[in-house]
């Protein structure tokens, strides 16, 4: 049995679950998953929940009884059998994860494709959606599919700015990281397309986004999708069906590029993913992608 601690939101549980189910696939054995530490309580922190559920993936929840495998109650008289891996760069692919046996314990996994790429197609098919589209979200699809050229943006904002220890660690990708990259595609498809592409921008503070966001006068139409109607999980959805796309610092677009099987698509990602320039990320982005 292969267990995964998940933390955090979605595209954190969606790399947890990837490189837990890849280890499980490698040793052959069962993926389990330990839901213990979301529902959190802390007051300060930002409440988390179970979201792997919105896909056509199969995975059981540990028990009480399999966790405490991992951290006996009492050491005397209970054989600690799990052998944890907690990770030693969470930025960088650790290969204790790659080397994972049965009965590993997985706590720390992050953005890093290693991890889950050998079994792509498997992950693919894992996080096809259980559920048609909302109204509002087959709207957006419909608009996507017409555009023969369109962009995905995603602001990441939230906890990164309103909580002081998030945005000391994570930092926010600036204005003109999103117009630099914009032009970026624009300059790299200008062959391709006599049309501009139609940009659609993703963002959980859209008014922010409507307000500051500075893109090319050339582009002659922006969508701004994001909206209580649209779950997170459609949202990863659509940005996936776009031609390109240019993502935050977040593992919410790095999914929504990543689950984008087009072998033409460019995804231009911020050079610095974290706030700290000297922490080490070179994993972060697959070989493909394009940092600025």
């Amino acid at each position: 049995m292969i267990i995964v601690r998940l933390k955090g939101g979605l595209g954190n549980q969606m790399l947890q679950y990837a490189a837990g189910k890849a280890a499980a696939l490698r040793c052959g054995s069962q993926l389990k998953l330990d839901v213990s530490n979301l529902y959190s309580k802390i007051t300060n922190d930002t409440p988390r929940f179970y979201e792997l559920d919105a896909f056509k993936l199969e995975a059981e929840i540990a028990t009480e009884k399999e966790l405490q495998k991992i951290n006996p109650p009492f050491k005397k008289l209970f054989r600690k059998i799990f052998r944890k891996i907690t990770g030693k760069n969470y930025l960088v692919c650790d290969p204790d994860i790659l080397k994972a046996r049965d009965n590993s314990y997985l706590e720390v996994v992050w953005p890093c494709e290693k991890y889950f790429a050998d079994f792509r197609e498997q992950i693919f098919s894992d996080f096809q959606l259980k559920k048609p589209l909302s109204q509002s979200g087959q709207s957006i699809k419909e608009k996507i599919l017409k555009s023969k050229n369109s962009i995905s943006i995603h602001l990441r904002r939230g906890d990164y700015a309103s909580h002081k220890t998030y945005k000391s660690w994570h930092g926010l990708c600036s204005p003109s990281y999103y117009q630099k990259a914009v032009d970026y595609i624009l300059n790299e498809t200008k062959a391709e397309t006599k049309k501009a592409p139609v940009v659609f921008v993703f963002s959980d503070e859209i008014e922010w986004a409507k307000n500051n966001l500075i893109l090319p006068a050339e582009l002659t139409e922006i969508v701004y999708v994001s909206d209580e109607k649209i779950p997170a999980y459609e949202e990863i959805h659509l940005m996936s069906l776009c031609h390109h796309h240019v993502i935050a610092n977040s593992t919410f677009s790095w999914w929504g590029a990543w689950l984008d099987p087009k072998s033409a698509k460019i995804v231009v990602a911020p050079r610095q993913w974290v706030a700290d320039s000297s922490v080490d990320t070179k994993d972060v982005l697959p070989n493909t992608w394009v940092s600025l």
